[in-house]
């Protein structure tokens, strides 16, 4: 069977005896890419379904391209962060920021 299907197509007749099965079918599918993006684009060794988006984007668009795009899906981890509003982020930069300011305000270096 192997020798009569190498080169991706059967020798014999429509009749042939034999299962064939199309050896793309083994690639296991890409995970990332089912979500809706692939870190490793083009160069993925895994199965997508739809070359031209394994960037994450069609250049087509999905208006006018044919072919089924993948949904984007928040993994169940990310889906528990909330953003943070700048005022709610401290940073060690950001107190010693606030302390030298301080101290210019307390020193009259910087009025009030």
């Amino acid at each position: 069977m192997r020798i009569l299907f190498k080169n991706g197509y059967c020798t014999q007749s429509p009749e042939c005896q034999y299962l064939h099965l199309d050896p793309n079918s083994k690639i296991q599918e890409c995970e990332e890419y089912k979500m809706g993006f692939c870190p490793a684009g083009p160069g993925c060794v895994k199965k997508t379904i739809y070359p031209r988006y394994v960037t994450g984007f069609c250049p087509l668009g999905r208006a006018d391209c044919d072919l089924e795009h993948p949904p984007f899906v928040i993994p169940n981890e990310l889906s528990k962060l909330r953003f943070k509003n700048d005022d709610e982020i401290n940073t060690k930069k950001l107190d010693e920021e606030k302390e030298r300011r301080f101290n210019a305000i307390m020193n009259g270096e910087i009025p009030a």
